[in-house]
């Protein structure tokens, strides 16, 4: 019985799924982080902090120095430069702290002048209106109690023999876990500088096995990119309260280095810190400062340093951007704050970017780079389908524009709205979307292309132009293999065309394949282009080839299987080929390109001496397939 029950809970938790495996994991995860927060917080500052003096320890065992003394020396350095800071700091904030009564009057006779400058203001009546309730409520505390209710005696018992250590049991406590704490990080940042290779090796062993690719490049981009993200973190911060300090001592504020050290180590704090900073001097300089010029200037100096750092220093020293999204961002300074309070918050942003890293190299954990990252989640042409099945047909449209900034007209066609049209017809196919839906998005692409360049013409319309202008054009009859998809489709095409060149004529596909065979009888086209999307229209296409091979021996088929899949790319074409089409192409820019071939074989047949290009060229209405020819 027992040997069955095992069973039965084994086999249940082998139907686990995935995602709520992930998410119990997830909660082990934070619950261990939590629990083990007095030891992991010493741990993450120590890896950090190994990042940022590994460069330097590599520089000097470059210039011949041991590792270990290099080590050494490193660290000891920076431990000095942090206890000649803290002293600074510590001994400022006592002279300070000293000074405090010499401004007790500048800070009343402030205080006077804004009560007397505000006397009738909103703030004012709000404090007056205050100060009555409270009045009125002590008043009804004060009277007497009516009740014939003899008094308690109250026995007072002498409590300082016991709690007279309390404050100072809790101090020492704080003092020891501090410089424990302290310890641990000197030591672990000293063994991980020492022991680099060795930690490194004894990670791929434990974590590389079977993939050890992927976890190479995951530790040597992660490394050096969060390397030089907290050395431009530590070079940023830096100048901030250098700049801060010499500008508030030109102000002429009191302990300007107090402030400038002050402002260094509070910029480590995301968003909030460079604010906080900022209040302590402002703050001051209200109490002590007459008038309103210099308390303006402080906050001009915060913000001005602060919108230099944002919009020039940290987007040219960090690159584009540090990898995560602005709303990661928020969501982890507050995850991490609530997990391990005031480290957490310091330490919010390189956790933060060290699991972005992680997400970027192993396929397990993308979801924390889909999360976290600030990278496209969706491509253009995803963007597009989803807008076009949300029935947003000006956002679609903006997509489509964006694009067109970035590359050709072609390759917007090829890349972003063949693939969403293929998507459409799809989703048709298996029934995920009705039949109105499917013909409300090729509507809309109809559309969006119609926007986008001239409206196909006619024959009869190109032979009046033609005579017009003297010029000859070649004649391109356009058709769609069944449905409305590749009749979109086909409109785009012929929207890379010259009209100044080409005379580009739709067969929707209301005709059937007797009268396509009638209307190039009747037209006496130069090429026919025959365009298909995916998935299916094999067959169809492959039947258009033949009729007209059979009834046009010397006719030029041209066929467009656009955003066919490079797996079925060969067979299709041998299909195709052997039913009478003279080029293949499975993009409409590769079809352009067979087009300007056929067209000059045909200017040649014809004894038509001018080579003109029948896509639109620089100097046309599209200016684009040409650029990517």
């Amino acid at each position: 019985m027992a040997k069955r029950t095992q069973r039965t809970t084994s086999d249940w938790t082998l139907r686990l799924p995935p995602t709520v495996g992930k998410f119990l994991l997830a909660v082990v995860v934070i619950a261990c982080l939590a629990l083990t927060k007095v030891v992991m917080v010493p741990i993450a500052f120590a890896v950090l902090l190994a990042f940022i003096l590994n460069p330097v320890v590599m520089l000097l065992t470059r210039r011949g120095v041991p590792r270990a003394p290099a080590v050494v020396t490193v660290v000891t350095a920076t431990m000095v430069f942090a206890g000649v800071c803290g002293w600074i700091m510590t001994s400022q904030l006592l002279q300070f702290a000293n000074q405090l009564p010499e401004y007790e009057g500048n800070v009343s006779r402030r205080i006077s002048e804004l009560r007397s400058s505000s006397r009738h203001s909103v703030l004012t009546r709000i404090e007056e209106f205050g100060n009555k309730v409270t009045t009125a409520i002590n008043d009804a505390a004060e009277k007497p109690v009516k009740d014939d209710v003899e008094p308690q005696a109250v026995r007072v018992v002498n409590q300082e023999g016991t709690m007279q250590f309390g404050p100072i049991i809790t101090t020492v406590d704080a003092v020891f876990e501090f410089l424990a704490s302290l310890a641990l990080v000197i030591v672990l940042v000293i063994y991980m500088l020492i022991n680099r290779e060795k930690l490194r090796n004894r990670f791929l062993w434990l974590f590389g096995e079977g993939h050890m690719t992927v976890t190479t490049r995951a530790l040597d981009d992660g490394a050096q990119g969060l390397s030089a993200f907290l050395l431009m973190q530590l070079l940023i911060n830096g100048s901030f309260g250098l700049v801060v300090g010499c500008g508030l001592w030109l102000i002429g504020m009191p302990y300007p280095l107090l402030w400038g050290v002050l402002s260094t180590f509070l910029r480590y704090i995301p968003l909030v810190g460079p604010w906080i900073a900022m209040f302590f001097p402002f703050a001051l300089s209200l109490a002590i400062m007459p008038g309103w010029t210099k308390p303006a200037l402080i906050v001009a100096l915060y913000v001005g340093y602060e919108l230099a750092a944002n919009l020039v220093l940290e987007p040219l020293l960090y690159g584009h951007s540090m990898g995560v999204s602005p709303a990661a961002l928020l969501v982890a300074i507050a995850f991490w704050s609530w997990l391990w309070g005031a480290p957490g918050l310091v330490l919010s942003v390189p956790l933060t970017v060290c699991l972005v890293v992680l997400g970027k190299h192993f396929p397990n954990l993308a979801f924390l780079d889909i999360l976290l990252g600030d990278e496209a989640v969706l491509t253009p042409q995803l963007q597009l389908y989803q807008r076009l099945l949300a029935h947003d047909q000006d956002e679609a449209f903006e997509i489509v524009r964006e694009q067109l900034q970035k590359t050709t007209l072609g390759a917007v066609f090829d890349e972003v709205m063949i693939p969403a049209l293929a998507s459409a017809r799809s989703d048709f196919e298996s029934g995920l979307i009705s039949e109105n839906e499917a013909a409300s998005i090729f509507e809309v692409v109809r559309e969006i292309v119609e926007e986008l360049g001239p409206v196909p013409g006619n024959f009869d319309q190109a032979a009046a132009a033609e005579s017009a202008s003297g010029h000859s054009t070649i004649k391109i009859l356009a058709c769609a293999a069944r449905d409305a998809a590749d009749e979109v489709a086909v409109e785009m095409f012929c929207r890379l065309l010259d009209p100044r060149v080409c005379a580009a004529e739709v067969l929707s596909t209301d005709h059937l394949v007797s009268e396509i065979v009638t209307r190039v009888g009747e037209g006496h086209p130069g090429i026919v282009c025959i365009g298909s999307l995916p998935p299916g229209g094999l067959s169809h296409t492959r039947l258009i080839c033949k009729r007209l091979r059979t009834n046009f021996l010397d006719l030029k088929i041209v066929v467009g299987r656009w955003g066919l899949p490079a797996d079925s790319e060969k067979a299709n074409r041998e299909q195709l080929v052997e039913a009478g089409a003279d080029q293949f192409g499975t993009s409409m820019q590769e079809t352009a390109l067979q087009l300007v071939q056929l067209q000059q074989l045909v200017q040649s047949m014809a004894g038509d001496g001018a080579s003109r290009n029948p896509i639109a060229t620089a100097d046309g209405p599209l200016a684009s397939t040409q650029k990517s020819a």
